[in-house]
């Protein structure tokens, strides 16, 4: 492409960025043509605008408004121009000599014309003035010309800038309409909070399945919807992912619902915008009916027990015992990891093995050795802190969570734990438990700090069972 059509593809381009072209005519335009005729004693004077075809009147003395032809433009030589363009006498210069709006009404026989200008310098437009008879403009008319089209200029560049700034809105608005719909079209519920916790959006799935208008919960916190039980845990959810700058994906039974309980899977990620502000963006997944109808198989069906031990595992808790389970204790672990590291807070992790209990199983047979399981789990429940996070972590093997204790308050726990357990009136032998004790220490991953106990614990094993250990390298 030669460099004149680059020109010209600009200057078009710059046309279309005023949004004036084909446009009614405004006061804000018509003053300064109308002034730039009186100043110049002339009886016509006009603002156009030229595209690829055509020139349009946007305003005019003298003149209709309208479109024209570009071929029999004057205008058209004057946006080739970085100054002012003028014919003394259309009659003696062969250009327009034959020009129709020379040869007919209105008879021009003098024109004289300022190019009107982009931010970028392109011409895309003229103020002009014409006379029927041939003249020259004084030096003060001439000045008083360029000042106005400097002027008008002005005003054609910022409305270039509203019109950027419509379109730019008109599109942001076309992108939020869109996203709308997109989350309004989900089977699953989805919702984005404000850093500070408050309901910024919730799609239609979420307000026709809790009965609520589109306006209902928006402004509202955890604690305006569940128990502050509830909420203290969300809230902390919510902490670590915007701390963390990570995806995280939770399991949780919320009372909301004039249902009853529900189960959910959360899964939640940070959203940060270009100004730094931060949102919290989650979808959430109904597990409800999947667990009635892992409930409903396992009467049925023994021949499905695999896929409904793929059902349980998406519950929150351990069906034999009542504790929480694997799934739950590894989400919530990380995040009391989090925590503890980002409040410089003490955490202390117990790993519980029960002894000899595969001889025990063996012996008086699974059914009394679920009893044992139980019973334990009941111990444990009994033993430990409000606070704590009491799980069997599998088989025989269970593990509590302790926020805010040190190794001296685990070993505290363990000494319940054992007294409890000598309480017991057992129906074939005593039944005792050897356990590990890890505090956490910054910087130390979770899988890092479940070796740590499970060393401590097999430790505990090899010095005679029936004992609570320390891992080598901490003390209460």
């Amino acid at each position: 492409m030669q460099h004149q059509d680059v020109t010209e593809e600009r200057r078009l381009a710059a046309l279309s960025s005023t949004g004036l072209f084909g446009t009614p005519p405004e006061a804000d335009f018509d003053e300064i043509v109308k002034l730039a005729s009186t100043l110049c004693g002339v009886p016509i004077s006009a603002m156009t605008l030229l595209d690829r075809e055509s020139q349009f009147i946007k305003s005019a003395v003298g003149l209709p408004v309208g479109s024209m032809p570009r071929a029999s433009a004057f205008c058209d030589y004057t946006v080739r121009m970085e100054r002012v363009f003028t014919v003394p006498d259309t009659h003696a210069d062969e250009r327009f000599v034959a020009n129709p709006l020379v040869t007919g009404d209105p008879n021009v026989r003098f024109y004289s014309g300022v190019p009107l200008q982009t931010e970028d310098g392109s011409a895309v437009g003229a103020l002009c003035v014409l006379d029927t008879e041939p003249r020259v403009l004084t030096a003060e008319q001439a000045w008083s010309l360029d000042v106005l089209a400097r002027q008008l200029s002005a005003r054609v560049q910022l409305r270039a800038r509203m019109h950027a700034a419509e379109e730019q809105a008109r599109r942001m608005e076309e992108q939020r309409e869109l996203l709308r719909l997109f989350l309004d079209s989900l089977p699953i519920e989805a919702y984005l909070k404000a850093e500070s916790g408050e309901l910024l959006f919730y799609n239609r799935a979420m307000a026709e399945h809790f009965g609520i208008s589109a306006q209902d919960w928006l402004g509202k916190t955890n604690y305006d919807l569940v128990d502050k039980a509830k909420a203290d845990m969300l809230r902390l959810e919510d902490e670590y992912v915007l701390r963390s700058g990570k995806c995280h994906e939770s399991y949780v039974e919320l009372d909301i619902s004039s249902a009853g309980p529900e189960y959910w899977k959360l899964i939640k990620a940070p959203l940060r915008l270009q100004n730094g502000e931060q949102m919290l963006s989650a979808v959430a997944i109904n597990l409800t009916n999947e667990l009635k109808r892992e409930a409903e198989l396992v009467k049925l069906q023994e021949a499905l027990e695999d896929a409904n031990r793929k059902l349980r595992s998406l519950s929150l808790t351990d069906d034999l015992t009542g504790l929480w389970n694997r799934r739950a204790f590894d989400s919530r672990l990380e995040m009391e990891i989090y925590e503890a590291d980002y409040g410089r807070a003490p955490l202390t992790l117990l790993l519980l093995d029960v002894d000899n209990f595969k001889s025990l199983n063996d012996t008086f047979g699974h059914s009394y050795g679920d009893e044992v399981l139980q019973e334990v789990g009941a111990v444990l429940r009994r033993a430990a802190r409000l606070e704590d996070v009491s799980v069997r972590y599998g088989g025989e093997e269970f593990a509590v969570i302790m926020p805010g204790a040190d190794a001296a308050g685990g070993q505290a726990l363990c000494k319940r734990i054992a007294t409890l357990l000598d309480a017991v009136r057992w129906e074939h032998r005593r039944v005792t438990v050897s356990i590990g004790i890890v505090t956490h220490r910054p910087g130390v991953t979770s899988d890092a700090l479940l070796n740590m106990a499970d060393e401590a614990m097999y430790r505990a094993k090899r010095n005679g069972k029936n004992c609570a250990l320390v891992y080598e390298g901490q003390s209460a």
